[in-house]
């Protein structure tokens, strides 16, 4: 394990899935974390997804683990504007994300799901 005094990360989170974007454009978004002091924090922004009338919502998630002991861990909902902009921001502890049984550094994943309607399906990731 390396020292957690400080470490950031940037991911970009693209379209995988049509039908989610307002416009002719994709939706987009993006990921920091950043780890300070044993303390984990994510911070998640989306831009140009379609506002969700029916039951469903957009929910982000965190995929790790190893081998075949993978787990997604869910970070809370997004809740997207007329405009197509939502916003998340989450703490988490880097040796238990989630209150499961792995650490910060068997992450490999993350995506936006909407639940519902037709099963889970992924707009971005």
């Amino acid at each position: 394990m390396y020292n957690r005094r400080y470490d950031k990360v940037f991911i970009m989170l693209r379209q995988e899935l049509n039908g989610f974007s307002m416009g002719q454009q994709p939706a987009w978004g993006s990921c920091i974390m950043e780890l300070k002091n044993k303390k984990g924090k994510l911070f998640v922004t989306v831009q140009g997804l379609k506002k969700l009338t029916d039951d469903r919502n957009y929910e982000f998630f965190v995929i790790g683990g190893m081998g075949t002991a993978m787990r997604g861990v869910s970070c809370g909902n997004i809740f997207v504007d007329q405009y197509g902009k939502g916003e998340l921001k989450w703490e988490f502890d880097p040796d238990a994300i989630g209150q499961s049984c792995f650490c910060v550094e068997q992450l490999h994943t993350v995506a936006l799901l909407v639940k519902g309607g037709y099963g889970l399906t992924a707009p971005l990731a």
